[in-house]
């Protein structure tokens, strides 16, 4: 999941470009296209890369987990106990009142560590 939205990410111009080719080439000027409806807003990408930020320490389990064959269930510990404190560590990088809902979403997953 982290990969493909950290895509999107990366294509974000590329993206931006498609649609205002779409916008320019429509056939009607008043009429927004199907693909025209889909198109992300700042919003959408400022959420994607919240998505991102979260994602980012679970990702780096993942790989930390993944075996030849079988999962590295002797490094299970080693790796819950990083992702605390790269979570915590991205909830204290937030801006708690510029990005509150990434930040009370870091909160709760810290939490849940605790608990």
């Amino acid at each position: 999941m982290y990969t493909m939205i950290q895509c999107i990410l990366d294509l974000r111009e590329a993206l931006e470009h498609v649609f205002q080719e779409e916008f320019c080439y429509r056939e009607s000027q008043n009429t927004p296209t199907q693909l025209e409806k889909l198109k992300l807003t700042d919003s959408d990408f400022e959420s994607l890369h919240n998505v991102a930020y979260v994602l980012r320490p679970l990702q780096h389990a993942q790989k930390a987990l993944e075996g030849e064959t079988y999962v590295n269930i002797s490094l299970l510990t080693l790796v819950i106990h990083e992702i605390h404190v790269q979570l915590g560590i991205c909830e204290g990088a937030v801006d708690s009142v510029r990005q509150r809902d990434l930040y009370q979403l870091l909160c709760i997953m810290v939490d849940d560590f605790k608990s």
